[in-house]
């Protein structure tokens, strides 16, 4: 599956079943900061519509539509990134993008979308 070193703290890999448990906590440290930006936060109550997130994440990525990411930071899953409804004929898609708030103001995300940028969307 996808995966990138971005540098010797910063992994981005694509999230996969194994990852529920941590995207869930990651999601549920968060979901007050997060509400304001992505309306599905209170829709997340349970690992199970997690592991559904994360189901329809790998569909898009067998479908060639975009993919969702984990960013992980010294092994911990600390946010998340991924590319929207790609349109292939127009060279054409959506960065979304979400970070704890206990690791905001480090790079972290600058770093994350910088390395999207060099590898996927040039």
């Amino acid at each position: 599956m996808f995966g990138m070193k971005v540098n010797g703290q910063i992994t981005l890999k694509i999230l996969e079943a194994h990852d529920t448990e941590a995207l869930f906590n990651l999601v549920n440290r968060s979901r007050n900061s997060l509400r304001e930006w992505l309306p599905w936060v209170d829709a997340a109550e349970q690992p199970s519509d997690t592991r559904a997130f994360i189901k329809r994440g790998l569909l898009q990525f067998a479908d060639g539509n975009g993919f969702q990411c984990g960013i992980w930071y010294e092994g911990t899953l600390v946010g998340v990134i991924g590319l929207h409804e790609i349109n292939h004929m127009h060279r054409k898609t959506s960065l979304g993008y979400y970070l704890d708030k206990q690791f905001e103001g480090h790079g972290i995300m600058t770093q994350a979308v910088e390395a999207f940028d060099k590898v996927l969307l040039r």
